[in-house]
């Protein structure tokens, strides 16, 4: 078979060979989209700054369709939680209250208000 897609680093890093990015592994608590984007802005990991909230579509390419509770690679992630993980993708330009995320138990995509607390899994651009 192929090699995998996600590469464990020993960094606490996973990159993602076929998107490039390169995602935080540990688990977060949950926290509202604003805390979540702050999370980000100030993580200092890997020897890395430049972390950021993923995208709605980023964060969707961690979503396994064979899995199920969580729908995402056990191995990659080991404490992945069935569980909402915030996206930095705001609903549409007349609702900034609102913004998407992906529930890892399914995979099903949808969104919440800001001020919900949800999990959030950093990323960054390796290239």
């Amino acid at each position: 078979s192929s090699a995998p897609r996600l590469r464990v680093n020993d960094d606490g890093t996973v990159s993602d060979t076929a998107t490039t990015l390169q995602w935080q592994r540990a688990e977060t608590s949950d926290m509202t989209w604003e805390e979540a984007r702050h999370y980000a802005e100030t993580l200092s990991l890997a020897g890395h700054t430049d972390w950021r909230v993923p995208t709605i579509k980023e964060l969707d390419t961690l979503n396994d369709e064979s899995r199920v509770n969580p729908s995402i690679d056990r191995d990659a992630f080991p404490g992945a939680r069935a569980a909402r993980y915030w996206s930095s993708t705001t609903l549409f330009s007349r609702d900034t209250l609102r913004a998407w995320f992906v529930e890892f138990r399914t995979g099903i995509a949808s969104y919440d208000a800001k001020t919900v607390r949800h999990a959030v899994r950093c990323v960054r651009n390796s290239q």
